[in-house]
């Protein structure tokens, strides 16, 4: 469990913040943008389709689903671990880094969301930057906690991205 206390002050406000921008979306190619984000991103009514995110990956062990919107439905793919350096999250990396590129290349804003947006989502999120990107975890790290200053991938998890 991390505590707000032990984080910077930038830190602490990002996870106040239900998402952040990752990727921008590039309309001339047809790209979806990217997000990165809590829970609470996916439980206020509207606020997907406020940022039309048609797309989210959830991470997380709970079997809570959010209520859909059926007036903006959402593609889902979950990946239920738990945020501990004793859970190998690498027989979901690639599966996750297809979908999300997948529906990034058809046009799809996409959301990776954990509990608190600091640890799974952003190991998600950064094995998707180091694929895609061709660029190193250091570069891939650095880019992504300049979007979303709170992320925190645990030790396991880091290793294997």
């Amino acid at each position: 469990m991390i505590s707000l206390l032990e984080l910077m002050p930038a830190a602490a406000a990002a996870v106040c913040t239900p998402m952040h921008l990752v990727l921008r979306p590039r309309p001339s190619v047809h790209v979806g943008a990217l997000y990165l984000g809590s829970l609470s991103a996916t439980l206020e009514p509207g606020f997907l389709a406020a940022h039309n995110i048609s797309a989210v990956v959830r991470v997380m062990d709970s079997p809570f689903i959010a209520a859909q919107d059926p007036h903006a439905p959402v593609e889902m793919h979950r990946i239920d671990i738990g945020d501990s350096a004793a859970v190998d999250i690498r027989p979901h990396l690639e599966g996750a880094v297809q979908w999300i590129d997948e529906r990034r290349k058809h046009g799809q804003n996409v959301l990776v969301h954990c509990q608190h947006g600091i640890s799974r989502s952003a190991s998600i999120v950064l094995a998707y930057l180091i694929r895609t990107l061709n660029v190193s975890y250091d570069v891939a790290f650095t880019f992504l906690q300049s979007k979303r200053a709170c992320i925190k991938p645990n030790a396991g998890f880091a290793v294997y991205v």
